[in-house]
């Protein structure tokens, strides 16, 4: 009787455990709904992923997000680079950045802001010719 008791009382501490995170998200979308532009929402979308470890016999890395993805609607799951782009060179072109602009920039993904920063030197090449 008592592992009945026991394992019901696992599951169920497991099963709140799961209700909790979906809470806290939830909770944290609303954050940055109402603290972010739509410029700042996009940028944050591409900030760099977390890595996480699996343990096995050499401790290897397992990076879960290969590629940032921006969620556009509930069926598509894509990335749209001329909008991360646009806003990108929005918020970096701002004369008077503030903090949350810069944190956003400095935490934007590497992968992202090389070419990004590439494209904007020839764009302003351009203009200037």
């Amino acid at each position: 009787m008592h592992n009945i008791y026991t394992t019901g009382e696992e599951k169920l501490n497991h099963y709140l455990d799961y209700l909790e995170i979906v809470k806290l998200l939830q909770e944290f979308d609303k954050l940055k709904r109402t603290n972010f532009d739509q410029d700042q929402n996009t940028l944050f979308r591409c900030t760099l992923k977390p890595r996480f470890y699996k343990e096995e016999d050499n401790m290897k890395t397992m990076n879960l997000t290969i590629n940032p993805k921006i969620k556009q609607d509930e069926e598509k799951n894509i990335l749209d680079y001329g909008e991360v782009y646009e806003s990108y060179t929005k918020i970096k072109d701002q004369e008077n950045k503030n903090l949350v602009n810069n944190r956003l920039i400095d935490m934007f993904d590497d992968d992202l802001k090389l070419p990004f920063e590439m494209l904007r030197k020839k764009e302003i090449h351009l203009l200037n010719k």
